[in-house]
Order: structure tokens, then sequence, then C-alpha cells
């Protein structure tokens, strides 16, 4: 009877010292089955390097839309087109390291993986969708999505209503029970048949890894458990949007947080170390807030 381990790693986002960490408390045995969720690479400092390190390692990764984002610009570059997402900036730097092997092993990330009863993907489900009939373009919409709508459909999270809600909290279990990332949770958000392990490492959080135990080919849900990793860098971040669903001094953040573009940014993180609104906001991750990294410290 071969007993082994699936243990399933939240976002990375380029955090490659504290996934290193985390797989040492893993305690790792030849085994075990790893896999990530997504969204190895972008807005950490060594998201190329954690791609190099996955892909050494030869750990199933799943594509996450920050995965994605490379091959969406590498066809466009391709085409002589002219790049103009602000978001480019942030990804030029690693996109130009980035050789046929790197760009291989992205595209070859599948958009789900199965084993026994449990699926694991980066984002989520529309009602709808049957992840072994999706076309490519549903599967990829699979990578972005948090929340639903009410009649069951993918919204952007900038223009979600009252009516709308976590896709998890509505989901079905058709799938068997789902492990996902992409929505940043303070800590693993347990759903009835789905469990959200993006807990913010890139922020200044924790990396989060889910276990399960195997007896041969099964997969033992109930001994679901999980290990941690301390993000290693204290980091700044700029609320994009939804300022208006929480009770803050709207005038005095946002003034802050534009400063915070500045060079003059060590007098302005003793300031924020003061704030109390503010610090709370930062902790409320909880599905209401996008996140960017503006600096670490």
């Amino acid at each position: 009877m071969k007993k082994s381990r699936v243990i399933i790693y939240g976002d990375i986002h380029g955090c490659l010292d504290e996934f290193i960490a985390l797989r040492k408390k893993a305690k790792l045995t030849k085994n075990d089955i790893e896999i990530c969720v997504g969204d190895i690479l972008s807005k950490g400092k060594k998201d190329f390097e954690t791609l190099q390190y996955i892909m050494k390692e030869n750990i199933l990764t799943i594509r996450g839309n920050n995965d994605d984002i490379f091959l969406r610009y590498k066809r466009e570059l391709d085409a002589g087109n002219i790049i103009k997402s602000k978001n480019y900036a942030k990804t030029q730097q690693t996109l130009n390291k980035m050789g046929s092997e790197e760009f291989e092993f992205i595209q070859n990330m599948p958009f789900f993986h199965k084993i026994d009863n449990l699926t694991i993907i980066h984002g989520g489900l529309e009602l709808r969708t049957n992840l072994e009939t999706a076309c490519e373009e549903e599967l990829c919409l699979t990578t972005r999505i948090a929340y639903l709508n009410s009649q069951g459909e993918y919204i952007k999270e900038k223009n979600i209503t009252p009516d709308c809600s976590l896709w998890a909290d509505s989901y079905d279990a058709r799938e068997g029970f789902i492990v996902y990332g992409h929505h940043v949770f303070d800590e693993p958000k347990e759903s009835k048949y789905a469990l959200g392990i993006d807990t913010g490492c890139v922020f200044g959080n924790k990396l989060t890894a889910v276990i399960f135990d195997m007896c041969d080919s099964r997969v033992n849900l109930k001994s679901l458990r999980y290990i941690f990793q301390n993000a290693y860098q204290r980091v700044f971040v700029r609320v994009s949007r939804e300022l208006n669903l929480l009770k803050v001094n709207y005038s005095t953040f946002t003034a802050h947080f534009t400063i915070l573009k500045s060079e003059n940014i060590k007098s302005i993180i003793d300031d924020l170390e003061n704030f109390t609104e503010e610090a709370q906001v930062l902790k409320y991750i909880n599905g209401l807030i996008i996140l960017d990294i503006l600096e670490a410290v």
C-alpha cells in the first residue's frame, strides 16, 4: 500500500526565499506530489529566479493570470505590436530574461489538475463551467475569477455589487473539492467544497501550503492541514480601489499613499507606522481590495 502526500502551495509571486523555506518545513519525501496553484510570477523581486527554481525542481504548476500575461506579451511583441498596458513596465525586465525554455514551461502549465476527488485551479469557476469540456478561452477565464454575479457569471472586482458573491461560496462540488489561489485572504478561506490558499506573501503576510494524505491513488480530504511561512519583508502596498466600502479617513489615506510614489519613502513610512484606521485597511484583504506593491522595506 503506497502512501504519499499532496502538497499544494499558494500564490508565490516571486517570493522565492519564502517558498524554499516552506518546502523545507514540509519535510518532503520522494513520494510527495507538489503542486503550485499558479501566479508564481509578477509582483515579487525574484519572479524569474522562482520560475527557474520551479522548472529545476520539476514542480507541477497551474497557470495563473499573472503567468499567462507573459505569454500574451510575448505574442504581442512577436507580432511587432507596441504594448501599451500600464502593467507592462512591471514585467518587461523579467520578460527580457526569458528564453524558449521558460516560455515553453509557462505554455505547458495546465489550467487545472485533478487527483482523485481533488481539483486544483488558479482562480474560480462560473456556475456553467465544466473543466473537461471547456474551451481554452473559458479555461483562461478561470485564472481571473474571484466573484460571480447573481446569475453565476464572472464579474470584474471593480464592478461587484451587493448581490455578487465569492465563487467558492456557491460552488456545488461538481468538479470535486477545489483548492485555488488568486484571491488574497489573511488566512486560508474554507468553503464547503473549496479552499482558498493565497495568503498574500508578496504583500507582507505569509505563504501557505495545504497538505492532504494519499493512500494508493485516493486523496483523504479529511487529512487537510496547513503549513505557513511568514513573509521576510514588510511590504507597503497601495489600495487601488473600493475605499468607499470602508470607513476610513479618505483624504489622509489618499494623500499619504500618493506621496509614497515619491523618493521620500522612509519618512512617509514612519508616518504610516502611527496610523490606525489605515493599518486596519491593509489587514482588510478579504475580498474587498485589490493591492499593488509600492515599496519593499
